[in-house]
């Protein structure tokens, strides 16, 4: 990572918290000023404790009522998917109106972790270590992208130096070096990825200015992603770097929630490499950059409550063997507006979202120097797109609508409706296994059958991938928390031209024991 780059980033960030916070230095007046976002499963996981770890003295054991120094956790899920014609699954046989439905899967899924931190007892030193266990039943298909399997993980180990009050700001400074696990923002470009079995896990440092609590805080972070090996441990890839700043601006939170970012992204080109498992396709030289914001709260005044996202993303998306360079001029927004009935006995919400992620031109060529206007997704959650899991924010456009009802304490349910179009009908979307968001077909393959899939979006015509219904219901006893839901995706005239057609159907039980709930 370049020097400049991490001065651009101070700079930016403090520039930003200046011009926006007019009590920079002031003493803080509320006890909180923060404010969750009332939009669908946007709230990110506090990782640094999880929802299932427990100060020692608040457990309720006699033996551990003077031990508040340590939090410690343990939690088992266990799932079990049936799907049918998964759409992202390869055909059988054929393609388009002819292609064979691959086989249905039934498996179970198995997720055990353990938290432990120390604080306090060696403050301003905290140590966190979180270790996590992730198998599956044998199916059909392989699992070669570490999705479900990746045993006996530390998915955070580091060291943090906690200082209560930092000379001048009347700020906490906390201070992370080493393993970690997190969430930004609405969860949709940094993620823990936390419906999957396995978890999206960093290398690196990170620096938080303040509490979520203050009037204002800063998180900084450089870090580099690991890759996942099933059996063995998780390691970094060469060089690839993810940096930025996150500043949530809280004054007034009351009407609106405002958080400014920038994030880069930096690596360098690697060949493939056929010896590790999973394999590593090669990689381009990148150095690019996405500036954005993000507005949540709720109308003065009413129950309608919204919740805005805009990204820019710039730079050199890829260096071609000839020295030329690909610039980046990707964009992508989404929006969610909802209404709740808060004097109705069970609180029901409902709320219409629309997103466009930007999709590679065909225009453009690549290995004439064009733009590649593909969003880069980062390493987001994907479960709030699609309860089928078919989707990123990649080539998108996703229009739907949502309702969500409590019709008693803590039983939750929620349903919705979507649609889901291209925002290019030549680009391809990867989590579907049909080439990807970022390199739109724009000549025609010279040999159609071994590049079926290229061929088929040279010539698409449509641009609908298809509907998801989907229905969820959830309810938390003290030491086991129940999951069970369907989806239900129609497949559209752009699907099946690529692809193939038809339905798809994705059932699900989840059983998650915690120790101390």
């Amino acid at each position: 990572m370049k020097t400049t780059n991490k001065k651009n980033l101070w700079g930016v960030a403090l520039g930003v918290l200046l011009a926006c916070s007019p009590t920079f230095a002031g003493p803080e007046v509320a006890d909180s000023y923060f404010s969750s976002a009332r939009s669908f499963a946007t709230q990110p996981i506090d990782s640094t404790k999880p929802e299932y770890a427990k100060r020692l003295s608040e457990t309720g054991v006699g033996t551990f009522k003077n031990i508040d120094w340590i939090i410690f956790g343990v939690d088992q899920r266990t799932r079990g998917e049936y799907r049918a014609n998964d759409f992202r699954q390869a055909n059988a046989s054929g393609m388009g109106i002819g292609a064979t439905n691959p086989p249905d899967t039934a498996l179970a899924l198995f997720k055990t972790r353990l938290f432990f931190k120390i604080e306090k007892i060696l403050d301003p030193l905290r140590v966190v270590v979180e270790v996590q266990d992730s198998r599956r039943t044998e199916t059909f298909y392989a699992d070669t992208d570490g999705r479900d399997f990746n045993a006996l993980e530390p998915i955070q180990a580091y060291l943090e130096l906690y200082f209560q009050n930092l000379v001048g700001l009347n700020k906490s400074l906390t201070i992370r070096a080493g393993r970690m696990a997190f969430e930004f923002l609405d969860r949709r470009l940094i993620g823990l990825n936390d419906w999957r079995n396995t978890t999206n896990a960093f290398q690196g440092g990170r620096i938080t200015v303040g509490e979520q609590k203050n009037v204002w805080f800063i998180e900084l972070l450089g870090v580099q992603p690991l890759q996942r090996y099933l059996t063995g441990i998780d390691q970094t890839l060469g060089k690839a770097w993810l940096y930025g700043g996150i500043v949530s601006i809280q004054r007034w939170s009351h009407i609106v929630m405002l958080q400014p970012f920038y994030l880069g992204y930096q690596q360098d080109g690697l060949s493939a490499d056929t010896m590790t498992n999973p394999v590593t396709n090669a990689r381009p030289t990148q150095n690019f950059h996405a500036v954005g914001i993000r507005a949540y709260g709720v109308v003065p005044r009413t129950q309608f409550d919204f919740d805005v996202s805009y990204i820019r993303q710039f730079g050199v998306w890829q260096y071609q063997s000839n020295g030329t360079a690909n610039a980046l001029a990707a964009f992508a927004f989404w929006a969610e507006l909802g209404y709740t009935w808060e004097n109705f006995a069970w609180k029901p919400r409902f709320a219409a979202f629309y997103a466009h992620v930007s999709g590679d031109d065909n225009a453009t060529v690549a290995a004439s120097g064009g733009a590649q206007e593909g969003f880069f997704r980062f390493f987001g959650f994907g479960r709030p797109w699609s309860s089928s899991d078919y989707f990123r924010p990649e080539n998108l456009q996703n229009a739907k609508i949502m309702l969500q009802i409590s019709p008693f304490e803590k039983l939750k349910i929620d349903t919705a409706y979507a649609q889901y179009y291209t925002a290019n009908q030549h680009a391809g979307i990867g989590s579907l296994g049909i080439g990807n968001g970022t390199a739109a077909i724009s000549q025609a393959p010279v040999s159609a059958p071994a590049n079926a899939t290229a061929y088929a979006l040279y010539n698409a015509t449509g641009s609908k991938i298809g509907d998801e219904w989907n229905i969820r219901i959830r309810y938390p006893f003290a030491h086991l928390k129940l999951n069970v839901g369907y989806a239900y995706f129609r497949a559209g005239d752009w699907l099946l031209e690529v692809k193939r057609g038809g339905v798809s159907h994705f059932a699900y039980f989840e059983a998650t024991a915690i120790l101390f709930g």
